[in-house]
């Protein structure tokens, strides 16, 4: 008896392949689509984080923590004034609280603290929670360094990279503004969420111009950024992210410290997800920018997380406080913000 056998023709073999990597293209868009859901959940959950530790701290301190701590004391190169940020004081209420014993903060200003072999190694570790898991930046911010008094022997240098944050504080509607408010500069603009302080260390409870109680916020906390993201590059532009714990000063003695505060501050002078600038010192860093198509996330002043469109009204380049995101950027402005 004959037994014919019968297996796939070339043809009917090709047509799998085919059907298969139709499905797999089909596939890999959703798996992408759900990790970013996922990434962005966590994002969310970070600065989630933030607000309760930003209220925790006012629950404590019956006020908010400040933006930076203008250094002063011992141990300050002039032109490279290292200062805390807005970010060590609510390292306690992060599960941080060890490392910001270890960092004398109320005492040793950051230039100091930078100096010291033991201090250093325990500021330069990154932490998970100021980072936003859709961002493909560096665990240190290799293009801000820091100056120290302090040269290691391991690589010759006296300067440090911060480890990298995406999460940056609001610091008003228009441009940068020096924290503890510049009489030179007018003071139109200056309705960021932080006011600043001075002194050898990040003292608590902080003592200085501008920084806000719960009732200090006029527009109400829940029409007030209080911290946004910030990416590190995106298409090509790079924003260059924030720095943890604290930020560099600026050799100019203007007093705005726009070098130095754009480490930690972000403001409205420019749109989200702004456009790439040339030059050396570009403005399109200032802002906020994330890798979440459409837009970014922002913690409001009542412990809230939001993610606004990147096409919300703004005008940006101007300090007339009259567009949905100015008004959210400017806490004491009066104006009612509405639905956003």
């Amino acid at each position: 008896m004959n037994r014919s056998r019968r297996g796939f023709t070339l043809i009917e073999l090709l047509v799998v392949i085919a059907i298969i990597a139709v499905l797999i293209a089909l596939l890999l868009p959703a798996v992408q689509q759900a990790r970013e859901a996922a990434r962005r959940t966590q994002c969310k959950n970070h600065l989630k984080q933030i607000g309760l530790a930003l209220h925790n701290y006012h629950d404590t301190f019956s006020i908010f923590c400040p933006g930076v701590v203008h250094q002063t004391g011992a141990g300050i190169t002039t032109g490279f004034f290292n200062n805390w940020g807005w970010s060590i004081f609510i390292a306690p209420y992060m599960d941080q609280g060890s490392m910001y014993a270890s960092l004398e903060v109320g005492t040793v200003n950051m230039t100091q603290a930078l100096s010291d072999p033991n201090k250093r190694n325990a500021i330069l570790k990154p932490v998970p929670m100021f980072r936003c898991p859709s961002d493909i930046g560096p665990q240190r911010n290799t293009t801000i360094p820091f100056s120290t008094n302090y040269t290691d022997p391991a690589t010759g240098l006296s300067t440090v990279n911060m480890p990298t944050s995406n999460y940056v504080a609001n610091n008003g509607s228009y441009s940068f503004r020096n924290a503890l408010g510049d009489p030179r500069v007018s003071t139109n603009y200056n309705n960021g969420f932080f006011g600043g302080c001075s002194g050898p260390g990040a003292t608590s409870p902080p003592v200085g111009p501008g920084i806000r109680r719960m009732s200090d916020i006029l527009d109400g906390t829940s029409n007030a950024i209080a911290i946004g993201e910030r990416c590190w590059d995106m298409k090509g532009v790079d924003y260059r992210a924030a720095c943890l714990w604290g930020q560099r000063g600026s050799s100019e003695a203007a007093g705005a410290e726009d070098q130095g505060m754009v480490n930690q501050f972000a403001a409205g002078w420019r749109p989200m997800n702004a456009p790439k600038e040339p030059g050396a010192n570009p403005t399109h860093r200032r802002g906020y920018s994330s890798q979440h198509t459409g837009g970014v996330h922002f913690l409001l002043g009542d412990g809230a997380v939001r993610f606004i469109s990147e096409n919300i009204s703004h005008n940006f380049g101007t300090n007339t406080v009259n567009t949905t995101f100015a008004k959210l950027l400017g806490v004491d402005d009066g104006q009612p913000t509405g639905e956003f």
